[in-house]
């Protein structure tokens, strides 16, 4: 799994609706770990 600051760098250029649209989703995944 790729680090904390890996994963925000990689998200950094994300856009509000990116983020609304999918932080539900990255939260499942990092819960389901």
């Amino acid at each position: 799994m790729k680090t904390p600051r890996a994963w925000a760098e990689a998200h950094l250029n994300w856009t509000y609706e990116d983020w609304t649209s999918f932080l539900w989703t990255d939260k499942t995944w990092v819960e389901s770990r």
